[in-house]
Order: C-alpha cells, then structure tokens, then sequence
C-alpha cells in the first residue's frame, strides 16, 4: 500500500477511548480544551503538521502534558506529517525513557510498536527485532492480543528483511492467525480492520517472494474478513469501499501474474465499481494490474493522473515519490518502447536522488558533528580520570610492585609495537585492495559496455539473416540448460555474475532497505536455481556476505571522505549496525575501524612530512 494508504489506517486505528479527561496541572482542574486532546494532535499531524507541533509547544509551556505524552505526539507528528524518521525515533526514545512511561501499558506497547518500526525503516533491524521481542513479552504479560499479534507481524517483517524466510513467515501467520481469533470475539471495528490490513500485508508479501498460489490461495480469507467487518459498529465512512477495493485489486494483480486473464479482468472490473477506485490513491491497485495485463497505455495514463495529485497535493521532492511513482511510469515507458521519455523519468529519478542525497547528508552532517564534539568532551573526561587513577596507583606502590610495574609496561609496549606494525601493514593492504576494487569495478563496467555492443551486433546480424528460427533458438537452450540435472557454470555465467554485482555497487543498492534478491534476479534475468551457485562460485561468499563486503568498502570510503565521523555515524549511514560494523570489520581484516583509520591518518600525515622535507632538500 501506498503512504497515503497507510496514513489512512493509522486514523482508523487510533485509540478512541483516552477521552477529554482534562489535565490535573491546569488551573481550573475540571475543564478540557480539545485542542490539547491526543487524538485530535495526532488527526492534526496528517493534514497540517505543524499546527500540530505548535499546539504541542504550547502544551508544554502550560505544563498540560507530562513528558510522555508531548514526545509520543512529537514522534507521531514526525513521522506522520514529515515522514522524518530519525526525528521520530529520538522523540520516540525520548517518550520510551520517560518515568511514566509504564503507567500507560496500552499507550507504551503502541509507543514500542512505532520504535521497532522506525529502526526497521532506518535499516537497523537488530535493534527493531529488540523490540519486538520486548513488546511482545509485555503483551503476553497484559494479555494484550492485538499488541502481540502487531509486534509478532513486525517481527517476521525484520526476520524476512534478514533472509530468514522460514521464521519471517512463521510469524506472518502467528499475527494473523491471533488477528483473526480477536476479531472475531470484539464487536468494534478496529480489531476487524487490523486483521484485514495484516492479511493484506501478507498476501502483498508472498506475492513479492513469488508465492502466488499461496498468496491466492488466502483471498477467501480476506473477503471472508471483510464480511466481517462489516457486522461491527461505527465503521467510518467509505472504509469498507476500501478494503473491498483492495481485495479485488490484489486479486485482479495475482490472477494476471499466473496468466488467468478472465479472472483477472473479472476482478478488475470490480475494481473500478468501487467508491474508492475513483478516488487519487486508487492508482496503486489499478496500475499494477494493467502493467501485469500489457495495457501500458492505460496504465501510462493512471500514471499521469496520479502524478497531477502528486505535484497539486503531495511534497514531489521525497523518495515516496521516486519509489511510488515514478519508477512506475519508467518502467512503463520502457514496455511502450518510448525511450526518450524512459529517459526523461530516469533523468529525474537522478536528479530527485542526488538532491535527496544532498539533504540527507547536511541533516546528518550537523546531527553528526553534534555526536562527535559530545563524544570528543566524554573521551576527555574520560582521559583525565585515567590519569588520575595513574598516579594514585603509581604513588601506592612499593619499589618492588613498581619494578613489577616497569616490567609488565614494557612488555605491554613491546607487544603493542607488535600489533601497531601490523596494523600498519594492514592498513597499506586494505588501501591497496580499496584501489584494486575501484580499478576492477572500472575494467568490469567497460566490460559489460563492451559485452552489451557485442551482443547487439550479433543480434542485429542474426535477426537479419536467420529471422525467426534463430529467435527460437536462445529458448531451446535455455530449456535444455534448465532440465540439465547437474549446474555447471560457464564463462556466460560469469558475464551474469560480473552485471550483477555492477548493478550493486554502481547503484549502491546495498544501501537500499527495499532491494531483494528478486528484483535482482528478476531484472539480469538470472535463473534462481543459479543465484547462490553464482556467488559461491566467483564471489566465494554468499549474497548476504557480499551486500556486508559492498558496505564494509562503503564504510571505508566514508571514514576516508569524512574522517571527522564517529563510527556510530559511518555504521549507520552504511546501512549496518554498530555491532555488526565493528565485528564484521574486525573478522574481515584483523583489526578495529577505529585502529583502522587512526593508522590510516598517522600514516597520511607521516607521508606528508616526508614529502615536505625531500621537496625541503631539493
């Protein structure tokens, strides 16, 4: 589902119940003013976010919310109405510090809930599996179903992201099968809605991974859920329109990917009876169906409505929009074999993501250099109370203890002398070896250039002079080298192994949360029976430890870049966490990040003295 989507269900499923109870700092004591009521700051944090902000500030000077409150709302306005994500996460950390937290056990297993998904979003997924895992041992503790049945379903999300599938999956059917047990007993329509929204996500989810006979196999489920929702009281207006809709738009997509066109058309035409497929944000059920139908031209103008919503009502500058829509209508141009416009979008893609890149890395740039002199202050603190207790120790000790002393410091510096040299060393293999990758990334882009020219000369020839015999060719082949029963990979198969991994590194999709093997294989057209054996065979590592090599190297260009950074701040903008940056750095290379770039630095400075001096001597 699209952000507006989501945006729709946070609304709907937002704690009616915490009332106009006023707030016992106020003067009166009895009095509320629905400005200050949580539910409506959050309703305010979708369609006008910074009054919302506003309304929060005031709030605060009055005194009429304790710190919880005022930095759970901060989080939800960042998040809903600015689609900040670190802003979100600090209020968020903020709120989850804060003495009252527990008083709340409802409002701080929601506030658990936001925190594991703002970790997921930011590419953390340890830290949002931590989560999930507390949030669900409180709500077994309060019997809180639907709290646990929502982290469980965040839980698989984490653990599918991390290639463990089976779990991932496990999960999924937990959360939905908990969903749907307390649907079923609860007579509002919130319990309803969540199972029909986590099912959704489910059968969205299979279909992505390539299960579709799974994922089609659920849709009873979900009509079946719909039906019921409707037997509960005070649905909102037109949210059952909408949950139909995007049964029957799930459906109409499955259908034509398993090339059951009636079906699909079927599906489709219920599709567009519906409320909802009239309105702006329907673009995401309709397109994907006509794109899997080969109605390109009707799905290019979907495209074009929905891009004139975008730039009238929603920020186009956002990877949402990148994400959401435009990638959308470049693929779309490439199907109608419009190259021209193909290449306008993707200029545009470009243009939008450097410029994203631009602002992310100022925002990062002052956050960071904030950590750093914080960390700096720590380290000097730090430092003075070790030199302190340094010569407490040395004026307790007798002569023969310091004798000890004496001899125990110089072991301990010839040992250190050892290993500095080492690092040392290291330190010239790792930048050679960052060079040898620059180069040989460089050699293997003119490589496939050349590859590519290659083969359309040779296409051209053969579609001049064998016609369609020699069309029919390539597909032969590829099913007798499919029904071989032994993999023997050729040098073809290194041509597929050396595209993919330029695709990687040149477009850097190790950074990307989203990217999958599937796209991947998908777009070089590589069999999945091959994938792993690929890597295993001229990569000697798994996928998963090549995407931690691409960002380790990415790493290191960072601290080269930004040596100022802390490592907290180049682990993160690599997409990993602290832990697993310093242990997989550590594992690869023999030594520290931090011993890594201090010897790196000792060595540059060392270089630039001996270079003033010769020029001195001449």
């Amino acid at each position: 589902m699209s952000k507006i989507l989501h945006i729709i269900l946070l609304i709907c499923t937002i704690v009616i119940t915490e009332g106009c109870t006023g707030n016992q700092k106020q003067a009166s004591g009895t009095e509320c003013d629905s400005t200050y009521v949580a539910v409506h700051i959050q309703n305010l944090s979708i369609v006008n976010p910074k009054e919302a902000l506003a309304l929060l500030d005031t709030a605060e000077q009055q005194g009429l919310m304790d710190d919880f409150e005022l930095n759970r709302l901060r989080a939800v306005v960042y998040h809903n109405g600015f689609s900040d994500n670190n802003k979100s996460l600090e209020y968020a950390m903020k709120a989850y510090d804060s003495p009252s937290a527990h008083e709340d056990i409802r409002k701080f297993l929601s506030l658990i809930q936001m925190i594991a998904n703002q970790y997921y979003l930011n590419g953390d997924y340890a830290r949002s599996v931590e989560f999930c895992t507390k949030g669900i041992k409180i709500a077994q503790d309060s019997v809180i179903r639907s709290a646990e049945a929502n982290l469980t379903f965040k839980l698989g999300r984490n653990l599918l992201v991390l290639n463990r599938e089976d779990e991932g999956f496990g999960h999924y059917f937990k959360a939905v099968d908990i969903l749907d047990g307390e649907s079923e007993k609860d007579n509002t329509w919130e319990t309803s809605d969540d199972y029909i929204y986590t099912l959704a996500i489910l059968i969205g989810t299979l279909r992505n991974e390539g299960y579709y006979d799974k994922a089609t196999g659920l849709l009873p489920r979900y009509e079946d859920a719909v039906r019921r929702l409707e037997t509960k009281e005070q649905i909102p207006d037109g949210l059952i329109d909408m949950r139909r809709a995007s049964g029957y738009g799930m459906a109409a997509h499955l259908y034509a990917i398993k090339g059951e066109k009636d079906k699909a058309h079927e599906e489709y035409l219920k599709l567009c009876s519906t409320e909802y497929s009239k309105t702006p944000d329907a673009g995401q059920l309709t397109i994907p169906y006509l794109f899997e139908a080969g109605d390109y031209r009707e799905a290019l103008r979907k495209l074009q409505e929905e891009k004139k919503y975008w730039q009238a009502n929603i920020d186009t500058i956002s990877y949402s929009y990148i994400r959401n829509h435009l990638e959308s209508e470049l693929a779309v141009h490439e199907k109608l074999g419009d190259i021209r416009s193909a290449n306008r979008v993707l200029h545009t893609i470009q243009t939008l993501n450097d410029s994203l890149r631009i602002r992310d890395r100022n925002e990062k740039a002052l956050e960071l250099a904030e950590i750093y002199k914080t960390n700096e202050q720590a380290a000097q603190l730090k430092e003075q109370e070790n030199t302190i207790r340094i010569r407490t120790l040395i004026f307790s000790f007798t002569a023969l203890l310091l004798v000890v002393a004496v001899g125990f410091i110089i072991r301990i510096l010839r040992d250190k002398r050892v290993i500095q040299k080492k690092n040392e060393a290291m330190v010239g293999t790792i930048n050679e070896l960052m060079t040898y990758k620059n180069e040989l990334f460089i050699r293997r882009e003119e490589n496939i250039r050349l590859r590519d020219e290659l083969r359309q000369f040779h296409e051209a020839q053969s579609q001049t002079n064998s016609g369609t015999e020699d069309m029919q060719e390539p597909d032969s082949t590829q099913e007798k080298e499919d029904s071989s029963p032994t993999l023997e990979l050729t040098e073809n198969d290194r041509v597929l192994y050396d595209r993919m991994c330029h695709e990687i590194v040149s477009r850097k999709l190790y950074l990307n949360p989203d990217f999958n093997k599937s796209g991947l294989m998908k777009e070089i057209h590589v069999p999945a029976y091959k994938f792993a054996a690929l890597f295993r065979k001229f990569g000697g590592c798994s996928f998963t430890q090549y995407l931690q090599d691409c960002r380790i190297d990415y790493a290191i260009n960072l601290m080269h870049e930004y040596p100022q950074w802390s490592m907290d701040a180049v682990a993160k903008e690599a997409q990993m966490s602290k832990t697993s940056f310093f242990r997989q750095f550590q594992k690869k290379y023999g030594m520290s990040p931090s011993n890594y770039i201090e010897k790196e630095q000792l060595t540059s400075n060392r270089q630039s003295v001996d270079s003033q001096d010769i020029n001195a001597e001449m």
